[in-house]
């Protein structure tokens, strides 16, 4: 609470030292332009939100290094321990087709020319360690379609069967709709990086939260049934089963990894606030992919459908996790296949 009073007096707005931390806040959301901080801000879909905090937050970064505030000196003098090059300026890099967000131009010196640093940009709000990933403190390292991996559609063909083609679905939530075809719903709903534009779509996700608040066909929150349990039980069990499916999933995620990890040419680990004393960061050297050697599928009740690669880099041990999951709401559309 001193601290959202001092960002307050500093802004120049009055009256706040009477005010309550909630309607403090509210004053605050009012007058976001005169802040840097996104913490105030209207919280609607919550990964839509973090992409736009990462924008700002990204945005104010480049800002503190390009008007070497003592914030952008700080990153300046540890970037040039890290990369042995001097930041001569910044630049903000990244839309939804993007895996990095910063663009860092290097000064010239008598071995190198004027170089530009591609850099990934992983905010957490845990401390930074000194022996994690970059981005383990984070969601993910890669958030991609499911039309990248083969998988995806033989998974989107087992929720279409069993639940976009339930009559009592349909029923009891688009009534007077007609359920789509496989092509339909996997091109219109399932691909789509966004809501659902089939009808049936809009219509399930319209009358599902109106019936069940804030909720998605997970079981969670006010939802009364999770409908992942009549997938991936039998999905696991298939995928775990199938040699041929498991090589192909290897091999698609392996293309991705050597491409976005050769794309990042450098990490920045942030966390607190950029406008604040809170502020701490991590600069990190390039990272090389790791060598996939074999796959299997999980799932536990409640959650999403998990592939656990085991991996090496260099003769050590570098194992991590993949997922299949919705990204605009459990059943409803953006099927996402993510690198954790």
């Amino acid at each position: 609470m001193k601290q959202l009073k001092n960002e307050a007096k500093q802004a120049g707005l009055i009256r706040y030292t009477t005010l309550k931390k909630r309607k403090l806040i509210e004053l605050m959301m009012k007058h976001h332009e005169n802040f840097g901080h996104m913490k105030y801000q209207e919280r609607g879909d919550g990964r839509k939100t973090n992409k736009a905090d990462e924008a700002k937050r990204v945005k104010r970064i480049c800002w503190h290094i390009n008007n070497n505030t003592e914030h952008g000196k700080r990153l300046k003098h540890k970037y040039e321990q890290t990369y042995g090059r001097k930041v001569k300026s910044v630049y903000q890099k990244g839309g939804n087709s993007d895996h990095i967000d910063i663009i860092v131009m290097e000064e010239a010196n008598d071995a190198h020319q004027e170089t530009k640093r591609k850099i990934e940009e992983k905010y957490g709000k845990k401390t930074i360690g000194k022996d994690k990933t970059p981005w383990s403190r984070s969601v993910q390292r890669y958030n991609g379609p499911i039309t990248k991996v083969t998988i995806g559609k033989y998974y989107s063909k087992k929720w279409h069967a069993v639940v976009v083609c339930e009559p009592e679905i349909r029923d009891k939530y688009c009534p007077n709709c007609e359920i789509p075809s496989f092509e339909d719903w996997y091109e219109q709903d399932a691909q789509v990086c966004g809501d659902a534009t089939t009808t049936y779509g809009q219509a399930l996700k319209k009358c599902y939260r109106e019936q069940h608040p804030g909720s998605s066909m997970n079981g969670k929150k006010n939802s009364p049934f999770d409908y992942r349990e009549k997938i991936n039980p039998s999905f696991v069990h298939e995928f775990n089963t199938n040699s041929i499916m498991k090589q192909i999933l290897i091999q698609e995620t392996q293309i991705i990894l050597d491409e976005i990890m050769k794309e990042k040419e450098g990490w920045l680990e942030t966390t607190g606030d950029i406008d604040a004393e809170t502020f701490d960061f991590k600069w990190s050297q390039q990272i090389a992919s790791p060598k996939i050697l074999q796959v299997n599928a999980s799932w536990n009740p409640g959650a999403d459908v998990y592939f656990n690669f085991t991996a090496e880099q260099e003769g050590n041990k570098d194992d991590f996790k993949c997922v299949i999951r919705f990204g605009k709401g459990c059943g409803f559309s953006n099927l996402r296949y993510d690198i954790r």
